[in-house]
């Protein structure tokens, strides 16, 4: 939020724009964004301690597609805060 609150952050851009690697397969048109993130509404219904490094967490996120719409509905994310 201190990005945001800088102007550095636009909470309603996709992802990508800030995260050029962050991927996830989805089939829906709808870009997630760091405000579906931060809300747990970006379909993310994947959680996994396999991982030490929460990077590792959201990098195998590629691997999986999203469980609804991005904005469709709330789903506690942690990937998403990571």
């Amino acid at each position: 939020m201190q990005a945001w609150e800088a102007g550095l952050l636009d909470l309603n851009a996709p992802v990508q724009e800030y995260l050029p690697w962050f991927q996830v397969r989805s089939p829906h048109a709808a870009p997630i964004t760091s405000h579906h993130l931060l809300s747990h509404s970006a379909g993310l219904v994947y959680s996994s301690d396999a991982s030490p490094d929460p990077r590792g967490v959201v990098w195998s996120l590629r691997d999986l597609e999203v469980g609804f719409a991005p904005g469709e509905r709330f789903y506690y994310s942690e990937p998403g805060y990571q």
